[in-house]
């Protein structure tokens, strides 16, 4: 399967709500992290990357979290909708995603409930975290934006 690239809006998003490092460090959940909020069995402490590693590890992080939303979403949705999905996966993992009740909402075409599914995912580590409750109302804001007619998912 080709991969879909992502849309500027996408990338913007994540990138403001990230932000980025060039050195590891843990992020609220416990996790080693490194730049746009890459994480993984590669990021360990002590790590440290350059611009230009950020940004290819960044790029391909982001169309990874891309092609698994693609895949777990199986009805035309629109650009904004993917990007607004893709923000949330990237935040909290494509097996969570991929298991959500928004995922199960949206596949069934009950959009208006899928995107009361956002607000749900504002803790870490059992805390409700302000930077969680802004990044959910920015992404339900953006799945909400009509931007054209639905493009075809599947």
């Amino acid at each position: 399967m080709m991969s879909k690239p992502v849309s500027e809006a996408c990338r913007k998003m994540v990138r403001q709500f990230e932000g980025e490092r060039l050195h590891s460090y843990r992020c609220p959940a416990g996790v080693w992290t490194i730049s746009v909020g890459v994480t993984g069995p590669h990021v360990k402490q002590g790590m440290v990357v350059s611009q230009a590693e950020s940004d290819a590890m960044f790029a391909e992080a982001l169309q990874r979290f891309a092609d698994g939303v693609d895949r777990a979403v199986t009805v035309p949705i629109t650009e904004n909708q993917r990007s607004a999905l893709i923000s949330l996966s990237y935040n909290i993992g494509l097996k969570a995603f991929q298991n959500s009740t928004l995922v199960k909402f949206l596949n069934r075409k009950q959009f208006s409930q899928a995107a009361e599914q956002f607000e749900r995912w504002i803790h870490a580590s059992g805390a409700v975290l302000p930077a969680l409750v802004a990044r959910r109302r920015a992404e339900k804001e953006l799945f909400l934006t009509p931007d054209g007619p639905p493009r075809r998912n599947a």
